[in-house]
């Protein structure tokens, strides 16, 4: 791989085109910039695995750590970040450096079974599980839209999820769980970080897998997310600017994670 490798990519697939508008609106706006302090941005091997170097000195983590990289795909795409920053470095921008930090700083120190337990209390209450009791168009849309994901997580996976409506919520049969479980076990500590933040950012598992696993786009991941919020602005109108700046920020951070679980497997 090289970086011009790796523009390509980013220029040509789905995902890669979302992250590079850069948005990033809940931490661009408190994001202290810096000035830019170095001229090359090179990809050198490094312990295994792939660091990025700025003139020549190893990037490093927040912890102090040096950048170690999985795959040289994703040490390239984060070596792009770095390479195509103006004359202020802008952190809200670099969404594969900043997620590459956390899965390896893990500043929360959490053991794999609490980060997995976690992600699974989403699955509990899952986006595409819970299902509203009125109006009728809404519960028809939820139906039609939402019914090949859960499906299809079901075949995936060989269990049958139960779905909710209204405010009451059905917990899942424990083999359910179970087995989603021994799957988020064998991520990687990239993939795993991957997982958490587009969970967060859909407040859907069952998207979050979809998504990782080519089964849905960004682009349709966040619509599925945001039905609701679509059928209300369909409805009644769109907050000037903030419906159209929180789905664009939720498909940036979607394509970020989406990024980071495929280039870093070994």
């Amino acid at each position: 791989y090289t970086h011009a490798r790796t523009r390509a990519m980013l220029a040509q697939r789905p995902a890669a085109r979302l992250l590079r508008l850069g948005l990033s609106c809940r931490m661009s706006t408190h994001t202290q910039q810096i000035k830019k302090f170095y001229q090359e941005v090179d990809v050198v091997p490094h312990d295994g695995g792939f660091a990025v170097a700025l003139d020549k000195r190893k990037i490093k983590t927040p912890a102090g750590k040096i950048l170690v990289l999985p795959t040289e795909v994703l040490a390239h795409a984060v070596a792009v970040e770095w390479e195509e920053q103006g004359d202020f470095i802008n952190k809200s921008t670099m969404h594969l450096t900043a997620l590459s930090n956390t899965a390896l700083d893990d500043p929360a120190r959490d053991s794999a079974e609490a980060k997995v337990n976690y992600m699974l209390d989403f699955l509990e209450t899952d986006t595409l599980l819970i299902r509203d009791e009125a109006p009728q168009d809404l519960v028809e849309q939820q139906t039609s839209e939402w019914a090949p994901m859960v499906e299809w997580f079901n075949r995936r996976f060989r269990v049958q999820l139960q779905h909710s409506v209204g405010i009451s919520v059905k917990e899942q049969h424990p083999q359910t769980l179970d087995t989603v479980r021994q799957h988020l076990l064998q991520l990687n500590a990239f993939q795993t970080t991957a997982v958490d933040y587009c969970t967060n950012t859909t407040k859907s598992l069952i998207l979050t897998l979809a998504l990782m696993e080519r089964q849905v786009s960004v682009a349709r991941a966040v619509q599925l997310a945001r039905l609701e919020v679509r059928f209300q602005t369909a409805r009644f109108g769109e907050v000037e600017w903030a419906h159209t700046l929180e789905e664009k920020d939720s498909m940036v951070r979607s394509a970020a994670a989406a990024l980071l679980y495929r280039w870093s497997r070994f």
